[in-house]
């Protein structure tokens, strides 16, 4: 025990600290003494995470995307919810092992836009999801489908003299699935697609001559206890955005859905927690929005949806 003071106690049992645990019950006042001893043991606790990565553009714009643009890949996918599966359709990570009191990092990486980089990275404490490889586009002289979490489509081939086949982007593993390669056939381009995005839960359509290209769908995850889908790749210009696409009419930011070709956008990132109802968060230094905490059975759930800053737990 610290000095000479003996600390309160219910019962029979003196509380007691060790490494690995504290018994009896304290006050708040004694917890603040023996911490500043270093004689009060704090346990970390186990938080559920998921993490999703912002997703890449469309390409090409107008006729060109008509023909051959494609689609983006979508933000990488990572997550420790239950028995549910991470991207590119592994086994679940394991949960966070998470101290009171201790503030812990957090990024929302932003979506792309058509014809432009990759999605950005979206990060909690040590885990980071990447974000979606760029599309394909170009009639000419155009581009590959980037690598990302899940990769880009890759665009159809150019024209009559310029008999390239262009490869699709690559996902990372444990992220999200590659991209679609695009239709290739020498001295036939009027109506080629690009390939779908690659999705957290399946690889992108290849393009066909005058064809869909369907994005890959994402995964349908229940942190929040309600399932949704996050992280589907994006379509050709005749195909259909994966389930978690990107921005559209009907889509809202934070799936790190990969853009539809001509002009789609892709969709933001998103930290969503999930963690005993013993303990709030807080972002003690700003810089983040952070949603209203709420009760999922006897569990406490957030969402972060924007910015960079720290978050940290303490006993609520």
């Amino acid at each position: 025990m610290a000095g000479d003071f003996k600390y309160g106690y219910v019962g029979t049992e003196e509380p007691a600290q060790s490494t690995s645990s504290n018994s009896g019950v304290f006050s708040q006042n004694e917890i603040v003494d023996l911490r500043g001893d270093n004689e009060y043991t704090v346990l970390a606790f186990e938080v559920e995470y998921l993490v999703v990565a912002g997703g890449a553009g469309g390409g090409g714009s107008g006729y060109d995307a008509y023909r051959n643009g494609a689609g983006g890949g979508a933000g990488g996918y990572r997550s420790s919810v239950g028995t549910e599966n991470t991207g590119g359709g592994l086994t679940t990570e394991a949960k966070h092992l998470t101290l009171p009191g201790t503030n812990y990092a957090v990024t929302i990486g932003s979506g792309a836009g058509a014809n432009s980089s990759n999605g950005s990275d979206t990060s909690f404490s040590t885990i980071t999801s990447l974000g979606g490889g760029y599309a394909g586009y170009g009639n000419s002289n155009g581009r590959a489908g980037g690598d990302g979490g899940s990769g880009g489509g890759a665009k159809s081939q150019g024209n009559s003299n310029n008999q390239v086949q262009y490869d699709h982007g690559d996902g990372t593993a444990g992220q999200g699935y590659d991209g679609g390669n695009g239709w290739y056939e020498a001295y036939n381009n009027s109506y080629n697609q690009g390939g779908g995005g690659g999705g957290a839960a399946e690889v992108g359509e290849a393009g066909g001559f005058s064809a869909t290209a369907d994005g890959g769908s994402g995964v349908e995850c229940s942190i929040s206890g309600t399932g949704t889908y996050y992280s589907g790749g994006g379509a050709s210009h005749k195909g259909t955005n994966g389930p978690g696409g990107g921005n559209s009419a009907s889509r809202s930011a934070n799936t790190g859905g990969g853009g539809k070709a001509d002009s789609g956008s892709g969709g933001s990132g998103k930290v969503c927690l999930r963690y005993s109802s013993l303990y709030t968060v807080t972002n003690p230094g700003g810089g983040l929005t952070l949603g209203t905490e709420t009760t999922v059975g006897s569990d406490k759930y957030i969402e972060i949806t924007a910015g960079s800053g720290d978050i940290q737990w303490n006993v609520a």
